[in-house]
């Protein structure tokens, strides 16, 4: 639709990768929070207000990891749609949820971000219904206490029928599929974790169970765990729409020095 989808003056990258509501781009960016270049190089993409949130932030790792994150989804946004960088603004729904407040467009960019540390991810969509999380694997004393707060029963047996390293793994691919759906239906930690199932025996056919009363179309989600990354855990969930099946497209980007110079990887 002419019109409708801005153009903005700036050395933009001719070369977009389209998004469609059958795909989702999965923007990866590994973060060095304990060095200072990566988040200069990346701070020049930033909004002011954005510069400002930072500075104020009193911890250099937090500071470096929010720089990052957000420049990320700039630069991840900027590779589908024809607007530079430092052109986007964000603002927040009423469940916390982020998303583009300008510039206005049809079709309109969604994106979901997550970070931890050591590692950054953005999802790209046309999607509202879509979400990424990302969790470092790394066990600690309290883990088993916060696993059986928040997994189902069915989700417990499964989980302490594995062993050590095993154990770990699966944990965080169950905290990381229910937090992305979480996010994609906009209430995070508010969703009863406990109260939904989720069943895999690897990355393909997650299949989700949970009360009708929490979601009536429980079935249409579509979830995915991206395994390339160790010792990262990184889900998605989707739900299906008007299209009936989707396709993941999984990137990696480089930051090089102290230079905005980004190198891309697809998985």
């Amino acid at each position: 639709m002419k019109g409708l989808i801005p153009t903005l003056s700036g050395d933009i990258d001719a070369g977009l990768l389209p998004v469609s509501p059958g795909k989702l781009y999965l923007w990866i960016l590994p973060m060095d929070c304990g060095s200072e270049s990566q988040a200069q190089a990346l701070s020049c993409v930033l909004s002011s207000d954005e510069k400002d949130e930072a500075a104020c932030r009193a911890n250099d790792h937090d500071r470096r990891q929010f720089v990052i994150s957000r420049a990320l989804t700039r630069l991840a946004l900027s590779r589908h749609f024809p607007v530079a960088p430092e052109g986007w603004r964000f603002g927040r729904d009423g469940n916390a949820r982020p998303f583009v407040r300008s510039p206005s467009m049809l079709p309109q960019a969604r994106f979901s971000v997550s970070h931890t540390h050591g590692m950054a991810a953005c999802l790209v969509t046309l999607s509202k219904d879509a979400a990424v999380d990302v969790e470092k694997i790394s066990h600690f004393p309290d883990l088993r206490a916060v696993a059986a707060e928040f997994l189902s029963p069915a989700e417990l047996d499964r989980l302490n029928a594995c062993v050590d390293g095993e154990w770990t793994e699966r944990f965080y691919a169950y905290w990381t599929l229910k937090e992305a759906y979480a996010k994609a239906r906009g209430m995070g930690l508010k969703l009863p974790f406990s109260d939904i199932e989720l069943h895999f025996d690897g990355t393909r056919d997650i299949k989700l169970l949970c009360p009708a009363r929490m979601d009536a179309n429980g079935g249409a989600w579509k979830f995915w765990r991206c395994m390339e990354f160790p010792p990262f855990a990184i889900a998605v969930a989707a739900k299906a729409g008007a299209v009936a099946d989707f396709e993941l497209v999984c990137n990696e980007l480089h930051t090089n020095g102290t230079e905005l110079a980004v190198s891309l990887t697809t998985h």
